[in-house]
């Protein structure tokens, strides 16, 4: 492998990668949420939170979790190459290699830790807001039409609907 040119090879094989996942990842979702009974009901519960016309955000984030996801993939290989090339300059007593490589593990580990904090924030990020909106929306739901006052006529009483809601958005 050239490690010199590798980080170009990496930023093609991404673009590829990203531009064929978001094409897959588009037509299954819309192929899911119009064809079968389950998907519908998942749009109907998530299209509020993923509409454009509300936000860009949650999309913009969807396709960065995307794409960090392919980012570790392709650091997973570039680490196999990595295991390779060290094993290879180590078989062969060859110093200047093996410490070449070396330089070459600081870079690619100091890449993948700051890559997986990342991930965990922007992850972590997305559920907040999804939970804050889904919980926002049910919330506007049960109050709406008295819906709340109507429950109360129900046969078996409903114990604490607000925690049933805060379950139901978990």
């Amino acid at each position: 492998m050239d490690w010199n040119h590798e980080l170009l090879a990496s930023a093609l094989w991404l673009a590829k990668a990203f531009a064929i996942c978001a094409v897959v990842l588009t037509l299954t979702i819309l192929w899911l949420a119009n064809g079968t009974g389950w998907g519908r009901q998942v749009k109907r519960i998530a299209w509020p939170y993923f509409t454009p016309r509300r936000s860009w955000q949650p999309l913009a984030l969807t396709a960065l979790l995307v794409l960090l996801t392919l980012v570790s993939v392709r650091m997973s290989v570039l680490f196999s190459f990595w295991y390779n090339g060290i094993y290879t300059a180590m078989q062969k007593l060859d110093a200047s290699a093996f410490w070449f490589l070396m330089a070459v593990f600081g870079v690619l580990a100091s890449l993948h830790v700051a890559r997986a904090l990342f991930t965990a924030y922007v992850r972590e990020s997305f559920k907040i807001h999804w939970r804050a909106t889904l919980s926002e929306r049910l919330m506007e739901r049960w109050l709406a039409g008295q819906t709340y006052h109507r429950s109360q006529y129900l046969p078996e009483q409903i114990d604490n609907p607000d925690q049933r809601v805060q379950q139901d958005v978990n």
